[in-house]
């Protein structure tokens, strides 16, 4: 599957374009975002019904009904999986879970050592010289990391060797 490119920057494509793509590539000033959009249900529930203990029993269905009427009459936005954004400096991924909590890390771009389909069990393996190494988005097909990686790779060897360039004409 090839990935789907916006047709101006900041552009978000009509939602029956997402399916049968494993993300959106769009470009912008200066960085590459790839975006997994999600597919299936999404329910945020804020921090204070879920640590509510026993009374979270009761605010749980309170909130899901209250939010579903709310969705229906608003039509809330549903924010995508995950987000890579690629520049010449920086990998920034955003991670958004079923219940609507974001997880962000930062890299320096050049420090990543490895991006790839993990081999033991499903999702991304990356390791960034000298300050991480772990596993992300392990609930993710293999198919759409193994096109997540393939396409970070190549985006950043287009960064590379931009950055060659603009080195050898300022010399």
């Amino acid at each position: 599957m090839k990935p789907m490119e916006a047709e101006s920057p900041g552009s978000e494509p009509p939602e029956r374009d997402w399916k049968n793509q494993p993300f959106l590539k769009n470009r912008k000033e200066g960085s590459v975002e790839l975006i997994v959009p999600r597919i299936g249900d999404y329910l945020p529930l804020p921090v204070w019904v879920r640590a509510a203990d026993l009374l979270s029993l009761i605010l749980i269905p309170l909130w899901i009904i209250f939010y579903s009427i709310a969705d229906s009459i608003y039509h809330f936005e549903v924010p995508p999986r995950a987000v890579f954004r690629i520049s010449t400096d920086l990998l920034q991924m955003t991670f958004v879970s079923k219940d609507g909590e974001k997880l962000k890390f930062e890299y320096p771009r050049e420090k990543v050592v490895e991006f790839r389909k993990n081999r033991y069990e499903s999702g991304f393996w990356l390791r960034v010289a000298g300050v991480t190494m772990e596993s992300h988005q392990t609930d993710l097909d293999d198919e759409v990391v193994t096109a997540i990686c393939e396409e970070f790779w190549k985006i950043s060897s287009e960064f590379d060797e931009r950055k060659a360039l603009n080195e050898s004409f300022n010399e």
